[in-house]
């Protein structure tokens, strides 16, 4: 495949998978032969000043821009990554990732007391722990609200005690839309996301958003008590008062954070993306 590539003679290469040695050696065998080829590499990586971290930082040349002139990113998060690995700003471009959008074609009224979680049912996505806050909620204030788990996985592993906790195994884009439709806030419990198309898509359906703090799409997505909340993925009381507070809300102070989710995820979709990339030259 290598000696059916280089003949090719691209302008701009594009390697999603960093960490496969064979992209990386094609990758190498073009810009050998035509330098002034431009390779991007893309990156959802959040700068979280780990151990692990520290030596990409340490190794980002060899890791990074030995092999690649330029890093797209999704969000603010990424980009700080990608300047500690050692990319220059001028070298970084953005809107990496964006739903479809069919997903802004469908708005949520908000009138059904539904928590929404989409997601697999694996333990970075930290769903006991949203059960937990959601059955904290005093008996009688949360009889009227439903909290409605949607992901791929076994689900064996969740106890669940509240009657008003629903759970469904992954779906067809169409049907995760009918969920949406019958919502009122999405939540992303995540302990560990490096960004999460997934709040993309929601927002765009005009549903409120509850955000763990490791969220990496939430600088773009959340603007803090406008269009929803973040919580301490560790701390489950805050996220139970925070749900109880939001459910003590108007339905039209409700529809107006429905609304600037709709605004902020206007922002990104399919052509920024492309047009991103062709920015490059």
């Amino acid at each position: 495949m290598e000696d059916e590539l280089v003949p090719f003679q691209p302008t701009h290469i594009w390697t999603s998978g960093r960490m496969d040695s064979f992209y990386l050696k094609i990758n190498s065998s073009l810009k050998k032969r035509y330098p002034k080829t431009l390779s991007i590499t893309g990156c959802d990586n959040q700068w979280e000043g780990t151990i692990k971290d520290q030596l990409r930082s340490m190794l980002g040349y060899w890791m990074y821009r030995k092999h690649f002139d330029f890093i797209w990113v999704p969000g603010p998060k990424q980009e700080e990554f990608a300047l500690k690995i050692g990319f220059q700003k001028n070298k970084i471009i953005h809107n990496l990732l964006s739903c479809s959008p069919i997903w802004f074609e469908n708005q949520s009224q908000l009138t059904q007391k539904r928590i929404l979680f989409v997601g697999r049912l694996v333990p970075n996505k930290n769903i006991q722990f949203l059960i937990d806050a959601f059955e904290l909620l005093p008996k009688e204030f949360s009889k009227d609200i439903f909290l409605r788990i949607v992901g791929s996985g076994d689900p064996m592993n969740l106890k669940i005690q509240h009657s008003n906790i629903e759970v469904f195994q992954f779906e067809s884009q169409e049907k995760l839309i009918s969920h949406g439709l019958n919502s009122d806030l999405f939540c992303l419990p995540s302990i560990h996301e490096p960004f999460g198309v997934v709040v993309h898509e929601f927002a765009a359906m005009g549903l409120p958003l509850a955000l763990s703090t490791k969220v990496g799409a939430k600088p773009v997505f959340l603007n803090e008590n406008l269009n929803g909340f973040s919580f301490n993925p560790n701390n489950v009381n805050e996220l139970s008062e925070k749900l109880k507070n939001y459910y003590s809300l108007p339905l039209e102070k409700k529809l107006d954070m429905g609304k600037r989710s709709f605004e902020l995820a206007k922002q990104v979709n399919p052509k920024s993306a492309v047009d991103s990339f062709l920015s490059i030259n």
